[in-house]
């Protein structure tokens, strides 16, 4: 016998109009390998971070982030800025 829960997220994430479920069931995997000298950081985004945002915007905000928080650390009485 199958959830009321499960068969809501079934019908909801289902697109009649164009036949296709738009949240699919199976996770999207990829292998990458690392260079500790060029990769600072790591991104880990649903499906809802990148419907709206590309890859290079999530750099560029992680950037920015990593930049605020060097600043902050660096000379703490300008505050810090989000």
């Amino acid at each position: 016998m199958l959830s009321a829960s499960f068969l809501f997220e079934k019908h909801r994430s289902y697109n009649s109009k164009d036949d296709v479920f738009v949240v699919s069931p199976e996770p999207d995997l990829h292998v990458y390998d690392l260079n500790l000298m060029k990769d600072r950081c790591l991104i880990l985004g649903t499906d809802g971070l990148w419907n709206v945002m590309s890859p290079g915007m999530s750099v560029q905000a992680a950037f920015d982030t990593e930049k605020n928080n060097e600043r902050q650390i660096l000379e703490p009485e300008t505050g810090h800025v989000w």
